[in-house]
């Protein structure tokens, strides 16, 4: 396991559209890039009633500053009950991500990724924000993040709004 110092999201607000059992959202800014769920360190959103995933789940926190975004780095779930248990299905809850950044609710930026995160991705941006939302595309799906990463990064100084995030 690693913990990132240099993470303007570590322990900033985090919402989620649903929670899995005590899988939090602020689970994924929490510092760590542990892997396995069993660690209580990657979030997840909830099944539905039908124990399926929902439409469009997806993940964001609150940066309560502006800042230059350079580079969003995404962590996926890949411990071994994932690969062994779960035939590797756990870790397509990162298949067909958009990442956001936002300057209040205004989206800033959006970087689509159809493939599969397989252990951890790193996105590019030239924008300026104060929240990064995460959405996994389509039905049926659930959201886990392992840790999300902002780095690169540099204070502005547009005061930010209160946000319902």
């Amino acid at each position: 396991m690693k913990v990132n110092p240099n993470s303007v999201a570590k322990g900033k607000p985090t919402l989620q559209s649903s929670t899995f059992e005590n899988a939090e959202a602020s689970r994924a800014v929490d510092g760590r890039t542990d892997s396995g769920f069993s660690g209580n360190s990657c979030s997840s959103t909830n099944f539905d009633a039908n124990g399926v995933g929902t439409e469009n789940p997806w993940w964001a926190v609150n940066l309560e500053h502006s800042y230059d975004v350079a580079i969003v780095q995404l962590f996926n779930r890949s411990d071994r009950n994932c690969i062994e248990q779960e035939g590797g299905n756990c870790m397509n809850r990162l298949h067909d991500v958009t990442v956001e950044v936002l300057q209040n609710e205004d989206t800033v930026q959006v970087i689509h990724f159809a493939g599969t995160v397989a252990d951890h991705k790193k996105f590019m941006f030239h924008a300026t924000g104060n929240v990064i939302r995460v959405t996994l595309n389509g039905s049926s799906k659930i959201l886990t993040l392992c840790e999300v990463n902002r780095m690169n990064i540099r204070e502005r100084s547009i005061m930010p709004q209160h946000l319902n995030i």
